[in-house]
């Protein structure tokens, strides 16, 4: 009986893969002789079957458990069936071997199901285009359910989560503005053009009488809680942008600028809202050129503002219209009819009662692409008076008999006022952040819910995050939305470094690489929140564009980003300027000749210092995503670039002898793709110091090994996006044309490798459920949900048309 069962398992176990039928005859060789030595045999009823069923899919789980392993793992099962069946010592050897023949007969049919199952989702894997089954990634389920299609998967938190949102306070926030302000801000969209601005300003007054917005106290000792705070908020933009103008802009000047006196008076109650007065009708880039005078008058002992020409009017100036009791202004300083240059000084523009002081005048700019929730007004100042102590006197003063004094050269002391813009500038790259974080979170769900034809093998819908295009038009951008993170997170640390440093020399120092950071990262990632937003928005179709999904609002509120706080291009022109300046005392001694042999030298040096003439023909996948080569080409890309602008400036300024001006004209578009490269390579190195971090500091972490995987690929999939997406890198032999396909085919892989965890991903974020209400991203809300049938009681359409 036993040898016949022998053969019966052995001829189906042709239809079972080798692994099933190895553990099959183990199972069966040792348990059938257990059975035999039994006194008290084992009574397989239906509990014990699905046991061994259950023993054996976790076998499977397993493919490096060897025979002897296994025989050890059956002989304590077997145990464990000995005791459970000691109740039932009366029963016959012969009932007992045909019960274990049913039992044996059972698991096999059921591995034989089960390698039918592999078989079709082998079939459903390559026809979505994935060659292989993956293991699951942290509880990463896909967003359908059969049972429940409507239903998103349930957000997952990791380690990760903390890294990208550090901010301690966000879920009491986020509660606090779910709980008081939600219901009031969705109604901002419907309402009239001026009702709006006046129920926005409202809601700031709320949020200020509130205990959870910070103290203007934490702006230096603690502006991690105030990026926190502004990168937390979620609520209608327009609202966000005045509380970053009444913080970082109006409040961070005095604190950077005034002294004790005017941190006391200006910033003593926070409801005082202030406004920024630099940008005119006529100038905005060249702040120097700022056409508003504030003079001294010395026999009244006050200083005067004045616009004169209509194209000096403030622009642009955001509370100015319905909320700013006071504004920090700049202009330019004269006294003793001598022009000293822009200084900042806070002017009273209204009374305690709201009315506005003698000379000043505002009226609103208009209608606007987005944000027209928030009052934008143009102000003339008319021979308007303000005390002589009104002056920001950090870095320069007036006395009261005239004289002016500062220890501050010029241009220096521009500088440091402009430095004070920095906070905002940050700010605004955080709030394109936001703006990608949101885009990409709604397409993606929407992609991982929504099905477009039918599988023809399986007869199941296709959802469209499984067709390849809708992968590579959105898990990039994903990929690089993380990269910006890591990013800003190194660009606030920096900045928090400069704000608390004493030492003057190391301050300047520090204030120059807060410049660098604070523009690339204002300039690259508003940028990538406007491609978010427009590929997320095609990538829904047709409900991308209803209003209600959110994606449009979006793209018209976070178009003006990439202006706000200095246009991206002159950012970009402003990075690759200071980086000229370091790079021209390399080169102050050089003649154009040794200059030029200089130059080849650097080329041919860099090549080889960095690899990559090495590795010319390297093309495997381990290659091309090692930090070696991503870094390595990156660096020498902005190296080369900045040697070849080096070249062509000088070319022109010493030999040919034109205005340095003109010349940089000329440049200015290797001067942009020299401020890119240094962007691009810079997030790619915050990118690699955080792995090393969380490899520090999380490596016991039990989803240590999970994370990491994902995070690799998105690192390797952006760096390779950007040397594929370049000429310069063919151009410069830093790779060929076979070496490219194979870049290109590479980040088709990793795109497939990201796409399951992208879900995960989106929920590392930590995003408050609430701004998704009612648009394609919500979790509790399907498609169907969100465009119900008319009830029997709603108008119908009908039209009278008569006869």
């Amino acid at each position: 009986h036993t040898m016949s069962s022998h053969s019966s398992t052995s001829s189906s176990s042709s239809l079972l893969s080798p692994t099933h039928s190895r553990r099959l005859n183990i199972l069966c060789a040792h348990l059938s002789p257990s059975l035999q030595n039994q006194h008290a045999a084992l009574h397989l009823n239906h509990a014990s079957a699905e046991s061994l069923q259950q023993q054996q899919r976790q076998y499977d789980s397993s493919d490096t458990d060897d025979a002897s392993s296994i025989v050890q793992k059956d002989m304590a099962a077997s145990s464990q069936r000995a005791a459970m069946g000691t109740n039932h010592a009366a029963s016959t050897n012969a009932q007992e071997q045909n019960m274990l023949f049913a039992a044996k007969e059972s698991i096999m049919t059921q591995m034989m199901a089960e390698k039918q199952q592999q078989q079709e989702r082998n079939k459903m894997q390559s026809a979505t285009g994935r060659t292989h089954p993956r293991k699951p990634f942290i509880n990463a389920s896909p967003i359908l359910d059969s049972d429940a299609p409507s239903q998103c998967a349930p957000a997952t938190k990791s380690f990760l989560a903390s890294i990208l949102n550090p901010y301690p306070e966000k879920h009491r926030l986020q509660q606090w503005v779910g709980g008081h302000l939600l219901e009031d801000i969705k109604k901002i969209p419907e309402m009239p053009y001026m009702e709006s601005k006046h129920h926005v300003d409202m809601l700031m007054r709320r949020f200020l009488d509130s205990d959870v917005v910070p103290s203007f106290d934490d702006l230096l000792e603690n502006p991690e809680k105030v990026f926190g705070f502004m990168e937390n908020i979620w609520a209608e933009g327009s609202l966000s942008v005045k509380l970053s103008v009444h913080y970082n802009l109006y409040a961070m000047m005095i604190k950077l600028l005034g002294n004790e006196d005017h941190k006391k008076r200006f910033l003593g109650n926070l409801k005082d809202i202030g406004a920024f007065l630099m940008t005119e009708l006529y100038t905005g880039t060249d702040v120097k050129s700022l056409g508003t005078t504030i003079t001294y008058d010395n026999n009244k002992k006050v200083f005067v503002i004045n616009t004169g020409d209509n194209k000096n009017q403030k622009y642009w100036i955001g509370n100015s219209l319905c909320s700013a009791r006071y504004g920090v202004v700049f202009g330019s300083l004269v006294c003793g009819n001598r022009n000293q240059g822009i200084h900042a000084f806070v002017v009273e523009l209204r009374d305690a009662n709201g009315k506005l002081k003698s000379g000043v005048f505002i009226r609103d700019c208009g209608r606007k692409g987005g944000l027209n929730a928030l009052d934008n007004g143009a102000i003339w100042f008319d021979s308007v008076e303000i005390p002589r102590e009104n002056l920001l006197n950090k870095y320069a003063d007036v006395s009261e008999d005239g004289a002016y004094h500062s220890d501050v050269k010029f241009n220096r002391r521009f500088a440091l006022h402009i430095g004070a813009l920095l906070f905002a500038r940050i700010g605004v790259g955080s709030g394109g952040m936001s703006y990608s974080k949101v885009a990409l979170a709604i397409a993606l769900r929407f992609s991982h819910q929504r099905t477009q034809f039918v599988n023809p093998k399986t007869g199941e819908g296709i959802r469209i995050i499984d067709y390849d295009l809708q992968q590579y038009r959105l898990i990039p951008l994903l990929a690089e939305t993380y990269a910006a993170s890591f990013f800003q997170h190194y660009v606030k640390r920096v900045y928090i470094q400069y704000v608390k440093e004493e030492n003057e020399e190391k301050k300047d120092e520090l204030l120059k690489q807060t410049h660098l950071m604070a523009s690339i990262s204002k300039a690259q990632i508003s940028w990538l929140g406007l491609r978010a937003i427009d590929e997320s928005r095609e990538c829904c179709g047709g409900q991308g564009y209803k209003f209600a999904n959110r994606l449009v609002h979006l793209r018209s509120e976070a178009d003006i980003l990439v202006t706000l706080d200095g246009v991206n291009h002159i950012l970009l022109m402003s990075v690759a300027q200071i980086l000229l300046g370091e790079y021209t005392k390399e080169l102050q001694d050089r003649n154009f000749i040794s200059r030029s042999m200089y130059l080849a030298w650097e080329k041919a040096s860099d090549l080889l210092r960095q690899g990559l003439t090495m590795s010319y023909y390297q093309s495997d996948s381990a290659h091309l995503c090692s930090d070696s080569f991503i870094i390595n080409a990156l660096d020498f890309r902005k190296e080369r670039l900045k040697h070849t602008l080096a070249t062509r400036l000088y070319n022109r300024i010493v030999k040919n002898k034109q205005a340095p001006f003109l010349a940089f004209n000329e440049c200015a578009v290797h001067v942009v793709a020299l401020g890119k490269a240094y962007s691009e390579f810079s997030t790619m190195k915050a990118y690699q110091k955080m792995l090393l971090k969380i490899k520090r500091i999380h490596k016991r972490d039990p989803d240590y090994k999970k994370v990491i995987r994902v995070l690799r690929d998105m690192f390797s999939l952006h760096g390779l996006n950007c040397i594929l997406k370049d000429n310069f890198f063919l151009e410069n032999s830093v790779i060929g044309s076979r070496k490219s396909k194979a870049i290109r085919r590479e980040v088709l892989r990793l795109v497939k490798n990201i796409t399951p965890h992208s879900l995960f991903l989106i929920d590392q974020f930590d995003m408050p459920e609430y701004i998704f209400d009612g648009t394609l991203g919500s979790k509790t809300e399907s498609l169907e949900d969100l465009n119900p049938r008319p009830d029997e009681d709603e108008p119908r359409a009908d039209l009278d048309w008569g006869q």
